[in-house]
């Protein structure tokens, strides 16, 4: 599994108190620029000014047992995916979380 799934794997089984398998759980990565970034509850002011510009993100998703959509969303460096700088996650297309405490790629 990647690190990068292991780290969702662990957060979302924070969150729904339960194990989740997320083996076939697949990544996109996206080049995005700052003024491409227009969710603004997703990324505020102050960490999108602290972010490269551009940056990739990664970005996977997952449905639970109750059929909610999870999309976990991993800022990196453009030219280095394995320099983690910030996470949050949706859910149902919602904000759930920002600013997910993460440890950097291994």
């Amino acid at each position: 599994m990647k690190k990068e799934s292991k780290l969702f794997q662990s957060y979302l089984e924070v969150v729904l108190g339960t194990n989740v398998d997320i083996d076939e759980t697949g990544w996109e990565a996206v080049t995005f620029y700052h003024d491409e970034l227009d969710e603004p509850e997703q990324f505020p002011k102050e960490i999108l000014s602290n972010l490269p510009d551009p940056l990739l993100l990664l970005i996977t998703s997952y449905e639970d047992n109750k059929g909610d959509e999870w999309i976990f969303y991993l800022a990196t460096e453009n030219n280095d995916a394995s320099k983690w700088l910030y996470a949050l996650c949706l859910k149902n297309d919602a904000v759930f979380e920002t600013d997910i405490p993460i440890e950097e790629g291994e």
